[in-house]
């Protein structure tokens, strides 16, 4: 499942790219851990990449604000 969010600010003059990168991990039949990774790029470059262990959801959100 992909979500898309794309906002566009009238004063913001750079790119701002929010990525949820999810992977599950089957470690036996009864758990399912999935893996989010977050990561935060600005104007192409990555400044923050968080990895975080997550519940039951899957999902690849990526939320771009670009400007005019």
């Amino acid at each position: 499942m992909t979500i898309s969010a794309v906002v566009n600010l009238t004063r913001q003059k750079a790119l701002l790219t929010v990525n949820f990168l999810t992977d599950i991990a089957f470690t036996n039949l009864q758990k399912i851990r999935i893996y989010l990774c977050l990561s935060v790029s600005i104007c192409g470059r990555i400044i923050l990449v968080v990895p975080i262990e997550v519940g039951i959801a899957t999902a690849k959100v990526e939320i771009n604000l670009g400007k005019f």
